[in-house]
């Protein structure tokens, strides 16, 4: 009992009020003192926003500084040339630099450590420091003014419906891979092969982004605004992409930016990681998305697409879950897509049709948006039975008169093998695809 009234007075003062607080992103326990120093305020009212401990303060001013920022100087706690372009770590702290040419300006303890943004080559690092390449997924929309474009405006860059998308993915059954895949007496083949992959996450994906490299194969892809035209924030420093990397190493990443493009990214990756690995059927990626107004809360983006991405590992790897959808409550049909299986739905059902100026048109007749909108409710008339037929001939009445049965025969059709073999019949599969058009054209 002592023990604990002990604990309590920590923290609660005789008259009751707390004497710390928590740390809004970390959730340590801080004193009261930085409770009110350490605060993140509203720009616009100066409002507090967080509050945050002194470690989770650095790191915030340090996040505005990295798009500009070449090189890391690492030295030890007590070295402080400037304590506004440094953060405190344990054990360490962490300066940064615009240019290795600032390295001639400050006097660093001989020894410290220089970090290398994205590059090989040490020139430019004066004697008696220890030059360290590091890589690191740095792809960022920028503004004009140099600074990593905001939701909002990466919501007004993209196509139709201006929402942000968020994207996490990860490589699966890499323990398994590492543990069986190879030789277990040949730790420099499990240390490559970490290295490698790292690599893909950190460093490739970077050319990725930026559109550098060639695929070759017919992925799904949705059009951007600056090709129809229609961006209104244009980067600087040859960035294009209305694309932001929040995290990416190891064998995941987390990635968000103007829905449509965060839609067609995710395919790239995925292909290019199976060239990168020799189209190994053992290495494979799950993924979910998850698309979201701009508004919305971060933290609540990353853990709605959390589960998507857990919901296409659960549901047999090698997958993408891109949105909620219904199913038969006996759930013997996934809310996940193969990427195989989306890609060549994709090819006869999405790819046709031609998005612009907030219309959809196939073969160079408008198509009105409500005619895919029917389409989707017999898909649902479908999911909540599975094992009747009425959507079929509704479905094919309805694609006759809105003059689409021909390019979309296939989505009316009863396919006796799959019914018997207990598949759903291809109209299940239709609203992961028409309501990526929708999306695209929603006004």
């Amino acid at each position: 009992m002592r023990r604990f009234l002990d604990a309590i007075d920590r923290f609660v003062d005789t008259e009751g009020y707390r004497k710390s607080e928590e740390c809004d992103v970390c959730r340590k326990q801080i004193t009261r003192s930085e409770f009110e120093r350490f605060v993140i305020s509203d720009p616009e009212t100066g409002e507090p926003v967080l509050h945050l401990c002194r470690t989770c303060y650095e790191l915030w001013h340090l996040g505005g500084k990295l798009p500009k920022t070449e090189v890391f100087v690492r030295t030890g706690k007590d070295f402080r040339e400037d304590h506004r372009k440094s953060v405190e770590l344990p054990f360490s702290r962490f300066h940064w630099l615009d240019s290795a040419k600032l390295l001639e300006s400050v006097s660093f303890p001989e020894g410290s450590e220089v970090l290398l943004r994205n590059t090989l080559d040490p020139r430019g690092v004066p004697a008696g420091y220890v030059p360290i390449p590091y890589v690191v997924a740095d792809y960022a929309k920028l503004t004009e003014d140099g600074n990593i474009m905001d939701l909002e405006k990466l919501a007004e860059n993209s196509v139709g419906a201006g929402r942000i998308a968020v994207l996490k993915a990860d490589v699966d059954d890499l323990g398994l891979i590492f543990g069986t895949g190879l030789p277990k007496t040949n730790p420099a083949l499990v240390a490559n092969l970490s290295r490698l992959l790292d690599y893909f996450f950190k460093a490739y994906l970077n050319s990725i982004i930026r559109g550098e490299v060639s695929i070759g194969r017919n992925l799904p892809e949705l059009p951007t605004a600056r090709e129809l035209g229609a961006e209104k924030h244009p980067g600087n420093h040859g960035t294009k992409a209305n694309i932001v990397v929040v995290y990416a190493g190891g064998d995941d990443l987390f990635i968000l930016g103007a829905w449509n493009e965060i839609f067609n990214l995710a395919f790239r990756i995925r292909e290019l990681l199976r060239e990168y690995t020799g189209r190994n059927p053992n290495v494979t990626l799950s993924a979910g998305i998850g698309t979201f107004p701009h508004s919305y809360q971060v933290e609540r983006m990353a853990i709605v697409t959390e589960e998507r991405l857990e919901t296409a590992k659960d549901e047999g790897k090698d997958r993408i879950c891109l949105m909620g959808r219904s199913i038969p409550e006996d759930g013997t049909f996934t809310v996940s897509y193969p990427w195989g299986l989306y890609s060549e739905l994709w090819r006869k059902y999405g790819k046709p049709f031609h998005i612009g100026a907030g219309k959809l048109a196939l073969n160079g007749k408008e198509v009105p948006k409500s005619a895919l909108w029917k389409l989707l409710e017999f898909r649902e008339l479908y999911s909540m039975d599975p094992l009747g037929v009425s959507w079929s001939y509704l479905a094919a009445y309805h694609l006759s008169r809105a003059g689409l049965d021909e390019s979309m025969k296939d989505i009316v059709a009863l396919d006796v093998r799959k019914y018997r073999a207990g598949e759903p019949q291809e109209i299940f599969w239709i609203d992961g695809i028409l309501k990526i058009l929708l999306m695209a054209v929603r006004r």
